[in-house]
C-alpha cells in the first residue's frame, strides 16, 4: 500500500526531483481549478433555485411546513440531514423567505458532493496527492451527468465514501485516525442503499492493507473495519430487496439496461456522452501508458483528440434543443455510485501494484480532465439558463392568473420555445407546490392543478388543507376559488391584470 502521511516518505529523492515537483503542481492546479469551476456552476444554478426540480420542491415544502428536518427515507437519513441542515438553520435562526430557503437548499444539494470530495486533498499525504484525480473524476464522470436532478442522494453518498476510502488507504495507522474512521462509518449506514455497490471497495482496501499490517493493533482495526462494512452492506441491501417505494428498484434497473441515462425521451445527456469518451481515453492511458513508456505519443494524441471533441461538444447544449435532457439526468441518478465503484477499483489496483504516478497522472491525463470539466460546466450552465427561463415563465404565469388553473390549459401558449421548456421542466405532481413556493411576495393568487394521472401530495381545491408555510397567505386564492358570491369561479386572468 502507499505509505501514509503518518509515516516518512519512502522516496525522498523522488519528492525532491524537479519533475516530481512540477507534476505535483500540475495535479494541484488541476484539482483546484476543477473544484473551483464546479463550485461556481453550482452557485449559479443555486441562485436560480434549480434544486426545486422534481422532488426538490416537495422536500422544501415539507421542510417549510414542519420548520424542521423531513427525514422520510431511513436508508438515506445521513444525506438528508447534511443537505437539510442549512435550511433548518436558516428557519430557526432568522426569518428567511421561501425563495431564500430555496437557494440555500439548492446550494446544499449541488455543492455538498463537491465540497466533500475536495476533502480527499486534505486526507491524501503529500506523496500520494496524484490519487485525488480519482475522486475528482467521480465528480466529472458521475455527478456532472445527473446534477440537474440535484435532489438525488447518490452523489453526496458517493463523495462521503471517497472520504472513507482515502482515510482507510492513506491514513488510519494511528489510534486517533482509526477512531475517526470508525466514527465516520456509523453515519454511512444511512447514506444510500445504492452504495452497497461501492462499499465492497472498502473491504478490498482493508484486505490489501492486511497484507502489509505490521502490528496486532492494526490487524484488529482492519478486522473491525471488515465487520463494520459488511454490516453496512447488509443494511443497505435490505432496502434494495425491500424498497420503501414499490417499483423504485425496477425503475432504476430499466434506466440502466435501457441506457436512459444517456438518451431518454428523445433527448441526449451530453455530459454522460462526454464522460464515457473521456473515461475510455483515461483508461487507455492508465493501463497501456503505465506499462509502456513508449506510448506517450499515443497518449498525447488521445488527449488532443478529446480536447477537440470537448470543445466541439461544449456549445451543443446551448444550440441544440435535444441536448438538454432533464429526464435522462434523472435516469442517471446512480451514475456517481457506479462511476465511483469503477474508479475506486482502479485506484486500489494502482496502489496495490505500486504503479508510478507519473505514468498516469501526466500531462495527457490532466488535459483530458480539464477539458472534460470545461465541457461539463458548459452543459451545466446551459441547463441553468433553461431552468432560469422556466422559473421566469412559471412566475409570470402566476402573476397573471387567479384561482385553480387546469393543467391542460398550460400546455399550449402559442410560443413554441416556451411550451417546449414547460413540458421539459415541469413535473406535474409538484406543480401545485411550486405554485405556492413561487407565489409573488408570498401571496397566492393562483395554483396550477395536477395532470389527471398525477400523485396528489396536496389538494389545491381544499384551501383549509393547503400547507401552512411561514410568509404564505392564501386569501386572494381562496377568494378567486370561491368567487364573489361564494360560488367556485372558473380560473382565469386576474382582474387587475386584464
Amino acid at each position: 500500500m502507499t505509505a501514509a502521511a503518518e509515516r516518512p516518505s519512502r522516496d525522498r529523492s523522488l519528492a525532491a526531483a524537479p519533475d516530481y515537483a512540477r507534476g505535483q503542481l500540475a495535479v494541484a492546479s488541476t484539482f483546484a481549478g476543477v473544484v473551483a469551476l464546479l463550485l461556481a456552476t453550482a452557485l449559479l444554478a443555486a441562485l436560480t433555485r434549480r434544486g426545486l426540480y422534481q422532488d426538490g420542491a416537495y422536500y422544501l415544502y415539507r421542510l417549510g411546513e414542519r420548520e424542521w428536518f423531513y427525514l422520510v427515507d431511513p436508508a438515506r437519513t445521513t444525506v438528508q440531514v447534511l443537505r437539510q441542515a442549512p435550511v433548518v438553520a436558516l428557519m430557526k435562526l432568522g426569518d428567511a423567505s421561501l425563495p431564500t430557503l430555496a437557494v440555500a437548499f439548492s446550494l446544499a444539494m449541488l455543492a455538498l458532493p463537491i465540497v466533500i470530495t475536495a476533502l480527499t486533498w486534505i486526507i491524501a499525504p503529500r506523496d500520494a496527492r496524484a490519487f485525488v484525480l480519482f475522486p475528482l473524476l467521480h465528480l466529472l464522470a458521475g455527478y456532472s451527468t445527473m446534477d440537474f436532478d440535484a435532489v438525488a442522494e447518490g452523489a453526496i453518498g458517493a463523495a462521503y465514501c471517497w472520504v472513507l476510502l482515502f482515510l482507510l488507504v492513506f491514513r488510519t495507522r494511528r489510534i486517533l485516525s482509526q477512531l475517526v474512521f470508525v466514527a465516520l462509518c456509523i453515519p454511512a449506514f444511512w447514506l444510500h442503499e445504492g452504495l452497497c455497490v461501492l462499499m465492497p471497495c472498502l473491504l478490498l482496501a482493508g484486505a490489501l492493507r492486511l497484507r502489509t499490517a505490521t502490528t496486532a493493533l492494526e490487524r484488529l482495526f482492519l478486522l473491525a473495519v471488515a465487520v463494520l462494512v459488511v454490516a453496512i452492506i447488509h443494511y443497505q441491501l435490505r432496502w434494495i430487496i425491500h424498497p420503501r417505494i414499490l417499483g423504485e428498484r425496477e425503475s432504476a434497473l430499466q434506466d440502466l439496461y435501457g441506457f436512459h441515462f444517456i438518451y431518454h425521451d428523445g433527448k441526449l445527456n451530453i455530459p454522460a456522452v462526454s464522460a464515457c469518451v473521456a473515461s475510455l481515453a483515461l483508461l487507455w492511458i492508465f493501463f497501456a501508458g503505465a506499462r509502456e513508456p513508449a506510448a506517450a505519443g499515443t497518449a498525447r494524441l488521445l488527449a488532443a483528440g478529446f480536447a477537440v471533441l470537448a470543445v466541439a461538444m461544449a456549445p451543443l447544449p446551448w444550440l441544440v434543443e435535444r441536448c438538454i435532457a432533464p429526464h435522462a439526468q434523472v435516469a442517471a441518478r446512480y451514475d456517481p455510485v457506479f462511476a465511483s465503484a469503477a474508479l475506486a477499483l482502479v485506484l486500489l489496483y494502482a496502489v496495490a501494484t505500486r504503479l508510478p504516478t507519473r505514468r498516469w497522472a501526466n500531462g495527457p491525463s490532466l488535459v483530458i480532465v480539464l477539458t472534460l470539466a470545461l465541457a461539463q460546466s458548459s452543459a451545466d450552465l446551459a441547463a441553468t439558463a433553461r431552468w432560469r427561463a422556466y422559473m421566469a415563465d412559471f412566475s409570470g404565469r402566476l402573476s397573471h392568473l387567479a384561482g385553480l388553473v387546469p393543467w391542460p390549459s398550460t400546455l399550449a401558449t402559442g410560443d413554441a420555445a416556451r411550451d417546449a421548456d414547460w413540458r421539459m421542466m415541469s413535473a406535474g405532481w409538484v406543480t401545485p407546490i411550486l405554485s405556492i413556493l413561487l407565489a409573488p411576495g408570498g401571496t397566492v393568487h393562483a395554483i396550477i392543478d395536477y395532470p389527471a394521472d398525477a400523485w396528489r401530495p396536496i389538494e389545491p381545491a381544499n384551501v383549509a388543507n393547503l400547507p401552512k408555510l411561514r410568509g404564505i397567505t392564501y386569501a386572494p386564492y381562496e377568494q378567486a376559488l370561491r368567487g364573489s358570491d361564494g360560488v367556485p369561479a372558473a380560473a382565469g386572468n386576474r382582474p387587475d391584470t386584464k
